[in-house]
Formats: C-alpha cells, structure tokens, sequence
C-alpha cells in the first residue's frame, strides 16, 4: 500500500500498489486496493483481540492482515527497511521502526486512517518493544565517552539508554549503563515500561527504567543474547543465543526456570531470531535461522509442536514469532517473503499471508514506442502493448536443448554442457533489459547468467565459465548483440551475446600486489558498476572505492580515470551519441564530462543511475529530470518509499516509469508532473492498471485476483472488485492513457453503490 497523497484526486483513489494511507478519508469514496506485500518479513506482532496481526520487512511497508481470513487490511509505508513493528495495547495505533545506512526511523500511525502521528529518528539503536500503553514511548540505547558531568569515561564507555516521546520528539528521561556492550546486542523493554533487558557481553542484566538502577545481572553463559522478552506480567525473561540455547529466568528469585539447547538428537534449532511467552506464561516460543519455530510446555520442559515455518529451498530463518493473545495461535515470519498463522493444538498452518505482487527489477520502453517492458526477480517478464493496453506475460524459461555453451576467454569450452535454468519463483539479484527491450540478462546466486528473449521466453545463453559468482552489473549494448558484465570481481567482460565468447577482458587491477603498493596510490578495488558507449568503442567501470575508469574496448587499456574515493558510485554511463560520459563526485554529485577529453561539461545534483532521452536533451538521475544544454532541474518525481525504486525515461523524453520491488509500476507525464496510471505485476502473471481518477483495467476482471476496494467510512473491511466495478472498469486503459484520450468522469461512490 502507498502513500498517494498529493497523487490522489479528491473525489477516487487508485489501485494503490503498496496500499493507500488515507489521503482522502472524507471523499466517502472507494479505494482500489492491491495486495502486493513482497520481500523477506522481518517483524510481526498479534494485536491484543487477536483477530488482527501486523507484519513487516524488508519492502518497507507494514502491513495490517485479518487474522480470520488473511486478507490484507491496511498498510503504512516506512521509510526504509522495518526490523520491528507493534500495535499498542488499545490497537488503536501501529508503530514501526526502520533502518538503512545506519539511519533509524521510528513511526507511529492511526491503525484506521493510516496517517502518520508521529516519528523520531533518534541517534541511539532502537530497543524493541512499546514501553507505554499509548504506544507513545520507546527507548534507545546508544554508546557515549562522558558521563552526566562531561568528564571523559575510560574505554570502551557506556551505553546511554534514553526514553523518548514518539508524539513530541522529545526525551523523557536517561541513564548510564556502564560499558558499551548494551548498544550491539539485543535488548528488550517489559511490556508495563519499568524494566529494560540487556543481553550485553557482562552476562544478560535487568535494569529499572525509573531509577536507572541494576536489578539483577544473570550468570554469564558466555553465549551472546540474539533475542529476548518478558512474560505479560513482567516477572520472568526469556532469551535465545546465536548458538541455539534459550533461556527463562524467574526475576523474583533470580534462578533458571527452564533451559531447551541443541543437545538432544534431532532437536538442533541454530541462531535463535525471536523468542516470546504466552500470555499465562505456560509456553514458550523460539523461532531460528533453520526454518523452524518452536512451541515448549515452561513445567515440563517438552517440546509441544514445531513449525516448518519457511519453504524449503529458500533462505530458511525464521526472523519472528509471536503468541496470539489467547495462546492458541502463532504467527511466523520469514526470509522466504511469507507470514504465516498456526493453531498451536494441531500444528496446522491456518493463514499464509503473501502478496501477489512480483517484485520488478527492471523497466524499459520498448523500441519504437511499442509500449512498456517489466521483467520481476523471479523470472517473469511483462509486455504491455500500446496499442491494445493488455500486457503479455510469461516465465523465462530454461536454455534450449543443444544450446552452445559459453566458452571462456581462450575460447576453450570450461563451462560444460548448458544446465537447463528457470528463474520462474526464484529470487534474483541481477535483472538487465536490453535497450531494444527485446532481451533481458538474469543473473543468480552463483550461478553465472543467462540472457532471454522476451518474444519467445525462452533461454539462449548461459554466461557459466565463472558459475561461482553471479554478476554484479552489467550493460548491453543498443542492439543487443554484446553485453559488459562484472560479478564484482577486479576486471569485467565483454562478451558476444549469440556465441558467448568473452571478446575482451578490462582488468582494473591488473596482478595481486598489495593495495598500499600501488603506484597511482588509490586503493584499487572490485568492480561495482559497468556500462558501455552506444558505439561499442568506450567501456566505463565504477569501482566500490571510488573510482570511475574509461577503457578502449579495442586494446582493453584504461584511458583515464576519476578518482573520488567515496563508497558506491552510482552514476555510470554514456550520452547516446557516445560523446560523453557520467562520473560521480566526491560531493554525491554528477559530471557531464567528454569522452575524449575527460573535460567537466556540465554538473548535476545528487547522482543516481542515468538515463537519457534518445536526443540525449534530457537525462533523468534518480527522480530528478534535467536539461542537459543547462543544467537545470526539470522535474522532481515523488519515489515510493521503502520499496528500493528506480526510474527510467522515455526515449522521447516525455514520460518516466518509476518501479518498485513490490510488483508496482507507475507512469508519469514529464510536462505536467502527473501521475498517468500504476501498473500492478502479479507473481501469477495477471496484471492490472489503473488512473488517479479511478478507472481501471485487469487481466481477469472477474477472477480471483488480489484486488478489493476500502470505502472510508468501514476502512478495515475489504469489499470485492465487483462492488464498485461499474463505471469504473475501462478495457484498454493503458493504451487509450499513452494516446492521451480523454476519459468520461467517475461516477459518484452513491452512484456507483445503486
């Protein structure tokens, strides 16, 4: 669900890929919703009826789900990756808590209406847990070298633990840990707000949060603390170890209740993610990077059920698992981009909670205006076609049999016969469309690459000679014939895409000599990013350190290089007539600067990946759209948050398509700053698209698809596609959106009801 506000008309809202937060609560209108949750699920909690649970991760988003039906409720967009989220003890509101480069975001919603009432992006890490009914306060630990006096501490410190208001920004109150151990390991607030756990390298400690004082420090097991929570009454503390031990400990008396490890056969449970106790303190919980969650009696000691909680042949650790309030449920999260409801008697799985959107990876306007190319990281490729507005989809499948294996740099055959690969469910890190939009580049997890055809689906070329890595980056040329690809290592290929001969290799760092004896001395290092010149004549490498080199593809030699010795170059490529290239700054900038001279022509703002207008006129960086004669800003786009977007433009510079790992596309109009329409990729293969004024198209209007409408006045009751369809479905859509057509109004929500 998205935030649309400022997409939205007042009187409709639209298929909103991440979910609409309630940007027009008063229209009394109808939102066309899309359940489209994607990515590993890092955080999940039940509210306190039970009959709802809060899930989120790494798509940034939270997401509110019906714990009866499993349908998806509403959602809150984060500003980065969630690692926790909670509903207050009322379940009036939702709170999250985000991190990215270091950076932690805390936000608190209005469960109901979805706005936004508070945040806090303190300097300390987040200590997960509520620390007050009203949701209102949490805490955080961070590391400090003076005491309350400024006088220096001796190393290594303290912790300072802080409590700060959600709604006002401000902090409560503070106090010093001593050591600095609290602030990299897992700590956890009791549920009234009065205690605070540390599972520090001194041995796990309780803490009283109104004096600051140490209650009770545990026998140190010399096992670092991985999770940790707190029976409902505050009385007992429960803790998991990255080496699969969990703990419970009686506060009262300060002795170990219970002790479950990894010593008993066939019980191995491996880095413990999250541990809780139910509500009557009668059971325990721990879920582990293994796949599984656990559920013991606290008397006996016996293991009462286990959850195969994470699909088998995927990244399998379970990252969280909570009680339902009653006991008799639980909810897993997990890295295989699923939640899933248990009913703890039977061990049967009730709910799994999933999205249908499929998480695109690359975007490209097909050649000559044909229309617009999606390809997912599972596999799948979207063909929206111009002239009739229905999309075209299919799995990529494997390589065909009696397929020319690729052939390594002596033209010797070492990758053996092609291994038939389809990507069809399967993650992948690496997707590259041609510029032609005719073929695409998927490249997985140690296992080389492969290059498809969009028009067949099927599989040509395996890239294997080097199957123990995959490619980092890569870049085909405009007719598709050569590709230049990296898999991160200290050069990148160049390789003739229909035979799979590797035609040159571009070392950056040619031997292995030791980096400080460099005799340029910059630190050389692995190839990060890679694009090649229009004319197949010039190659650009960025490197991890911060350096972007300039190579003559005919002799393979570097020309130049700008060094800027800053981490993650983002902006490399070519003009489209060749002539020029993009550089980064040290400043996050970017240079316009000529091919044959290195000479700076012209500099951007912040730098992002490039794309230019075929006229090279325009060049879209990022969200930001910029003459290239002048320098100067056109246009800024609104990106999704927490989705990790990117954008591409229009050859003919007039539009920009903005995609998103949660399956959603959206189109916008470069003159106006509109949004067009929002095109939504299902892991099925179905599709839907949809305006801000509320028409809408699908590949199966009447199906089973993942789309309900949210009428304002009863926000946490989905109502069926069919309620509000009327008027509303327009067959064709995107096609007619791309000629400019004019469409007939939306009729009323009473209308449209009678």
């Amino acid at each position: 669900m998205r935030r649309w506000v400022g997409c939205l008309c007042l009187c409709v809202s639209v298929l909103a890929g991440l979910g609409a937060v309630a940007a027009a609560q008063t229209s009394g209108q109808p939102r066309l919703m899309a359940q489209v949750a994607s990515g590993e699920v890092i955080a999940c909690a039940y509210s306190s009826h039970g009959s709802a649970v809060l899930t989120g991760g790494r798509e940034g988003v939270a997401r509110l789900w019906d714990a009866a039906t499993g349908e998806e409720l509403q959602a809150f967009p984060a500003e980065a990756w969630i690692r926790h989220v909670a509903l207050t003890a009322d379940d009036r509101r939702v709170l999250a808590v985000s991190e990215l480069d270091g950076r932690t975001t805390v936000q608190l919603w209005d469960e109901v209406s979805g706005k936004e009432l508070g945040r806090l992006s303190p300097a300390g890490k987040p200590i997960y847990g509520l620390a007050s009914p009203d949701g209102g306060t949490l805490a955080t630990a961070a590391l400090v070298n003076t005491d309350e006096q400024g006088i220096q501490l001796p190393p290594p410190g303290a912790t300072k633990i802080q409590l700060w208001n959600l709604l006002t920004g401000k902090e409560i109150r503070h106090f010093l840990v001593p050591g600095a151990d609290a602030v990299g390991v897992h700590s956890a607030l009791s549920p009234d707000g009065s205690k605070l756990f540390t599972g520090d390298f001194n041995g796990p400690a309780v803490w009283n949060l109104e004096t600051g004082k140490l209650l009770r420090r545990f026998e140190d097991h010399s096992e670092v603390v991985s999770a940790a929570a707190f029976s409902a009454d505050g009385r007992r503390v429960v803790w998991g170890t990255y080496p699969g031990t969990v703990r419970l400990w009686n506060l009262d008396t300060g002795k170990e209740m219970q002790h479950f490890s990894a010593d008993s056969e066939g019980n191995f449970m491996g880095a413990l993610g999250s541990v809780a106790i139910s509500q009557d303190g009668r059971r325990l919980l721990a879920a582990s990077n293994e796949g599984n969650a656990r559920v013991w009696d606290v008397e006996t000691g016996k293991e009462l059920q286990r959850f195969a909680a994470s699909s088998p042949g995927t990244n399998r650790t379970v990252n969280c698992a909570a009680f339902s309030p009653d006991g008799s449920g639980v909810l897993t999260a997990s890295d295989d981009q699923t939640a899933r409801l248990w009913d703890v008697q039977s061990g049967r799985e009730l709910h799994r909670l999933i999205g249908a959107g499929d998480a695109v990876a690359a975007l490209a306007f097909a050649a000559d205006g044909r229309g617009i190319v999606a390809v997912s990281r599972t596999g799948r490729a979207w063909q929206w076609d111009a002239e009739s507005g229905k999309a075209l989809s299919r799995s990529l499948r494997s390589a065909p049999e009696g397929a020319a294996p690729a052939t390594g740099p002596d033209d010797k055959n070492v990758a053996g016969q092609p291994h038939a690969r389809g990507y069809d469910g399967q993650y992948v890190p690496v997707v590259v469309i041609s510029p032609d939009g005719r073929r695409v580049l998927l490249s997985g997890f140690r296992d080389g690459g492969g290059v498809w055809d969009l028009q067949t689906g099927k599989s040509f070329r395996d890239f294997e000679w080097h199957a123990e890595w995959s490619f980092m980056s890569a870049d085909f040329s405009p007719d598709g014939r050569t590709l230049l690809a990296t898999t991160g290592g200290l050069f990148a290929s160049l390789w003739e895409v229909e035979t799979g001969k590797e035609l040159k290799r571009l070392v950056v760092n040619p031997g292995w000599r030791p980096r400080l004896l460099y005799p340029e001395g910059d630190y050389r290092a692995a190839v990060a990013r890679v694009a090649l010149s229009p004319d197949g004549r010039r190659a650009i490498t960025s490197d991890s350190e911060g350096s972007t080199r300039l190579f003559d593809l005919k002799t393979g030699k570097e020309i130049r290089s700008f060094k800027v010795h800053t981490w993650e170059l983002q902006s490399t490529g070519f003009s489209p007539d060749g002539s020029k290239m993009l550089a980064e700054n040290p400043d996050g900038s970017a240079s316009l600067r000529e091919v044959e001279t290195g000479k700076e022509l012209r500099r951007f703002g912040k730098s992002s990946r490039p794309s230019f207008s075929a006229d090279g006129g325009r060049l879209l960086m990022g969200f930001s759209l910029w003459d290239v004669a002048s320098g100067k800003e056109l246009r800024h786009f609104a990106a999704p948050q927490g989705t990790q977007p990117f954008a591409t433009l229009s050859p003919d510079g007039r539009r920009v398509l903005i995609g998103s790992t949660d399956g959603v596309t959206q189109l916008w109009d470069v003159e106006t700053g509109k949004e067009l329409a929002t095109l939504n990729s299902f892991r099925d293969g179905a599709w839907a698209v949809a305006d801000p004024e509320g028409h809408f198209d699908t590949s199966d209007p009447r199906g089973d698809l993942p789309l309900h409408w949210i009428v304002d006045t009863d926000p946490l009751r989905p109502v069926p596609l069919e309620t509000f369809a009327r008027g509303r479905y327009t067959p064709g859509l995107l096609a007619r959106i791309l000629k400019g057509e004019a469409l007939a109004p939306i009729r009323t929500a009473a209308e449209g009801a009678n």
